[in-house]
């Protein structure tokens, strides 16, 4: 079978000489995206309109994704700019979470040609700057709650996401926009240490607890001053749903749609899985990891999965890498985690678990000594790497099914029987 699969901006043929199996999120003909939105904005769940939400604010804070997410901003804004410029003070705040600022590029890739209407209205949140945060309480698996000041103070916040899977919070957008995107470093560190515990997996909300943490973080803000528009994008990055109004019911009604969409059945598990990490997420192999996991659910023991990413950016916060090359294992992990919980910790441990019953190889923008240090195996491209994974296999005895996951960021396929 010859499949394409995207490199960075480019598209690459590989050819597959054995059984193969090509999966990809779902989709929705007909949709019209600006028409998606504007519907929502007119049916917002549990709110009125959002003219009438903002009628009386003196001020309004609309905080918008970083370039590390497709979230189509710029469309919604151009949707709720006449609801929105009728409020005299109006900022927009880059949520970054844990990430650094956004560069020009990033902030063009955001707010595409709306830019220099909003450059001087403009704030990046900083999780260090313990100055600019303001500790609301604690939930009750001990993560203290520090958000944002300009947040906390705000009279109204409009919250613009996309809600996507999320290898270990369940589901990317809603909550988590306000409960990491704007919270302090000890806030993120204390919510993602969770990622370690059971009940975690992409796509689920119900007995997750990073999921039910976010929802406990937001809970100690109002309610009442919040709003949202989240949307689900397909592979395409075509608007396929919008949902608007009350933060988490808009939030619930857009993941019945992701759900549904990024959810992909399959039948059995896989001699060898290529899964591909497409922009934007392919930024850093920090970013790209969501990849390496949602194959990982569909992944035979003894067997191998192709990681590829351009990583146009390098590795990212490498401290997952120095603790892989430190370890032997889960074990080894998990005795360094008892010093305490560091930002990306976690994802040191679940590449781990893979790697005890699984080979990783890589096709990346990575160094590959960091590669090898790190126990798995760099390739300089998709071919070489998927020839040499069959015959592998093959040299083991056994004839391989091989899975490929064009945009593995967004697939989450789900084992038949499992």
């Amino acid at each position: 079978m010859r499949v394409r699969l995207p490199y960075g901006d480019d598209m690459v043929d590989v050819v597959v000489d054995a059984d193969c199996t090509v999966v990809a999120p779902g989709t929705i003909d007909g949709i019209d995206a600006r028409g998606a939105i504007g519907q929502a904005l007119c049916t917002p769940v549990g709110q009125p309109p959002l003219s009438k939400f903002l009628a009386g604010a003196n001020d309004l804070l609309v905080v918008v994704n970083d370039a590390t997410r497709a979230t189509p901003t710029a469309a919604v804004l151009e949707a709720v700019w006449p609801a929105i410029s009728g409020v005299e003070e109006v900022t927009f705040m880059v949520a970054t979470g844990a990430h650094g600022p956004p560069d020009r590029s990033g902030l063009e890739g955001i707010f595409g040609d709306l830019l220099p209407e909003v450059r001087g209205r403009l704030a990046v949140h900083d999780a260090d700057d313990d100055a600019g945060h303001v500790r609301l309480g604690e939930t009750t698996r001990g993560t203290p709650v520090l958000i944002d000041r300009r947040a906390v103070e705000a009279s109204r916040i409009l919250l613009i996401g996309s809600v996507q899977p999320h290898y270990f919070a369940g589901l990317s957008g809603g909550r988590k926009g306000l409960a990491i995107g704007l919270a302090g470093r000890a806030t993120i560190e204390a919510n993602h240490s969770l990622a370690l515990q059971e009940g975690v997996a992409s796509l689920a909300l119900d007995g997750n607890p990073v999921h039910e943490d976010m929802v406990e973080i937001v809970g100690f803000m109002d309610g009442r001053r919040i709003t949202t528009v989240q949307v689900v994008l397909d592979a395409e990055r075509r608007v396929i749903e919008a949902s608007a109004g009350d933060l988490h019911g808009a939030f619930g009604r857009a993941a019945e749609t992701a759900r549904r969409l990024f959810g992909v059945p399959v039948e059995g598990r896989f001699d060898v899985i290529v899964t591909c990490v497409p922009p934007p997420k392919d930024l850093n192999m920090y970013q790209s990891q969501h990849a390496l996991e949602h194959a990982a659910a569909a992944l035979a023991d003894g067997g191998i999965v192709i990681w590829v990413s351009a990583c146009r950016r390098g590795v990212g916060d490498d401290r997952f890498l120095r603790l892989l090359h430190d370890a032997n294992g889960v074990a080894d992990v998990e005795a360094s985690l008892a010093g305490g919980y560091r930002l990306s910790d976690h994802k040191a441990h679940l590449i781990c678990r893979t790697l005890e019953r699984a080979d990783i190889w890589t096709v990346m923008g990575v160094d590959d000594e960091a590669v090898y240090g790190a126990r798995m195996m760099p390739f300089a491209d998709i071919q070489e790497a998927v020839g040499a994974a069959l015959a592998v296999m093959r040299e083991r005895g056994r004839e391989p099914r091989v899975l490929v996951m064009p945009d593995g960021t967004s697939t989450v396929p789900t084992v038949g029987g499992e």
